[in-house]
This record gives C-alpha cells, structure tokens and sequence, in this order.
C-alpha cells in the first residue's frame, strides 16, 4: 500500500503470502522440490509437507490488488 501510495508504478506481493503459507526461503525453488510443499508442481510433496489450501493464494492474489486499486482511486 504504501509504494503505491508514494507513486510506485510496479510492487511485488509474493514474499508475504508465501512466508504466510510455510516457506522457509531454502532459494530451491527452481529445483521443483520445495522442502515444505509451497513452490513445487510435485503432487507427492505437495500433499505430505503443504498444510494449506491453494484456494487461499488465488483468492488472496486476486483481491489484493483490488484493495488497492479501490485505495488508489479514493
């Protein structure tokens, strides 16, 4: 909020939400084998070590920004 407040005209929001999910920042992201199930394509990873829903990042991805627009605009 606040970049796009000072006039920011691109930001990333993916840190946050992935901390939120369980990720422990290994930097083995490209290898496609996420020791906790956050960042893999992997099935088998991803349902013994993922706790949470994926719905929770498509909703939040996609509301965010939203947010922020509205904030913009007001």
């Amino acid at each position: 909020m606040k970049a796009a407040i000072l006039g920011a005209e691109s930001f990333g929001f993916g840190t946050a939400p992935m901390v939120a999910m369980g990720c422990k920042f290994l930097r083995i992201c490209h290898l496609n084998n996420c020791a906790t199930g956050v960042a893999t394509q992997d099935e088998t990873l991803r349902k013994e070590y993922f706790k949470g829903l994926p719905e929770w990042w498509s909703t939040t991805s996609l509301g965010l920004p939203m947010k922020c627009a509205n904030c913009s605009l007001s």
